[in-house]
């Protein structure tokens, strides 16, 4: 009687497991699959020979002399190759280039990495790493960028996730922005932005840091424009 029992009771247990596997499908399957959260890989693609090249502005006024120099140029960063970083982590190294104009030849002016994992983006540069993005993306979520360096404690906060965004004319159907920081009092001025599409990476960056007198007269500082201008795949 005991085995008879323990047999009935077995099949019961498949049965229900059964009917509760169905349900949960047909569930998933009425929702459909945009139904499931959106955790941003995709915004900090990781493929070696991805590159996007950007028109720079910036203008640069001096902290003594209040003496204002304007640069343009471009900037490109080629994901160039896959490492294991520190940590054995999978990692890929940028190497980034910079020319004055599209008919000017490109200069090797620096190397940084990448690395992203289950629940951030990092980006090293100089020895000091940044997390750049936090997973799953969404509106409002904030994080300490500099958790992993020595700098104070910017919280960044996504903000307008998930929007269609024109960028230098180029159109993209789902961009994320990272406000990094914003301050504003009588002696400074800080608004950090950076802008992300989906597949993509960093389309847009916008640096203002002004120094000013109490009396409103600027002192010092920059501010810098980086903006997409072309991206795809290098053989």
């Amino acid at each position: 009687m005991k085995n008879k029992a323990s047999t009935y009771i077995k099949k019961a247990l498949i049965i229900l497991q059964s009917l509760f596997l169905a349900a949960l499908f047909s569930c998933q399957k009425d929702q459909g699959i945009d139904s499931l959260p959106e955790l941003g890989y995709d915004y900090f693609p990781t493929n070696i020979g991805n590159y996007i090249i950007y028109d720079v502005d910036s203008i640069v006024i001096n902290d003594f002399t209040a003496k204002t120099d304007t640069f343009t140029y471009q900037l490109m960063e080629i994901q160039e190759s896959e490492f294991k970083d520190n940590e054995n982590r999978n990692s890929l190294r940028i190497e980034r280039y910079k020319r004055i104009d599209s008919i000017s030849n490109w200069k090797l002016i620096n190397v940084c990495t990448i690395c992203r994992t289950e629940n951030r983006a990092e980006k090293t540069e100089n020895n000091i790493k940044i997390i750049k993005l936090s997973f799953p993306v969404r509106d409002g979520l904030k994080w300490n960028g500099n958790a992993y360096n020595n700098g104070d404690v910017w919280s960044y906060i996504y903000k307008n996730t998930f929007a269609a965004e024109t960028i230098s004319g180029l159109k993209f159907d789902s961009t994320i922005s990272v406000l990094q920081k914003q301050e504003f009092n009588l002696i400074e001025s800080q608004y950090y932005i950076e802008k992300y599409a989906k597949h993509i990476g960093l389309v847009y960056k916008k640096v203002e840091d002004i120094k000013t007198e109490i009396n409103g007269k600027i002192k010092g500082g920059i501010i810098y424009t980086q903006m997409i201008r072309e991206f795809g795949i290098k053989n």
